[in-house]
């Protein structure tokens, strides 16, 4: 009887070799397609765009500038009138109360030359040298508080390649299929 189920499981097995022969169970295709999608420009140019991965905060630092982002992060700006491949910096104070001051204005790395201070506060839509600005507080930012960010944006195809670039899509093992992203 027990030779019987052997033969039962082995057959069993055979029988999803002859299938998998044939291409019907290959997963290994999918997964191997999947590693091409993760690795598309396109994919990125999307995962960029959803993200906001072209802006950049940093919080000004006494020998280095700190990158903020998360908790860290008390302000998100939005710059609508740029063109998407369009960069942009300023640097952005914000003090106890609201009340913004945006300054040090540069576009496609050209210094835009202005002794303007552009005051307002937050959630306003800010007239600037770089066109309007969108500034909006995160749930970590502290009304009582004063910050100061430098604010800068990259082109968006300048921000895909960056994290293209940066970006290792590849199997775990030869068989498996899960992915590694790094």
């Amino acid at each position: 009887c027990s030779s019987r189920r052997t033969t039962k499981g082995q057959s069993l097995a055979s029988d999803v070799e002859s299938f998998g022969d044939l291409g019907l169970f290959q997963t290994t295709t999918n997964v191997n397609n999947e590693l091409l999608v993760l690795q598309s420009p396109s994919i990125m140019l999307e995962v960029v765009k959803r993200l906001h991965l072209d802006m950049n905060y940093h919080i000004p630092g006494r020998f280095q500038d700190r990158v903020a982002y998360g908790a860290s992060l008390p302000l998100t700006v939005s710059l609508p009138e740029l063109t998407e491949n369009e960069s942009a910096r300023f640097t952005l104070k914000v003090r106890p109360g609201g009340e913004v001051e945006l300054s040090e204005f540069v576009r496609n790395g050209e210094e835009i030359p202005s002794e303007k201070v552009i005051k307002g506060n937050l959630t306003d839509t800010l007239t600037t040298p770089l066109g309007r600005v969108k500034i909006t507080p995160t749930p970590y930012y502290d009304i009582d508080r004063g910050c100061q960010l430098k604010v800068s944006r990259t082109g968006l195809y300048g921000a895909v390649g960056s994290y293209s670039g940066n970006l290792t899509v590849t199997l775990s093992d030869k068989k498996a299929s899960a992915i590694d992203l790094t």
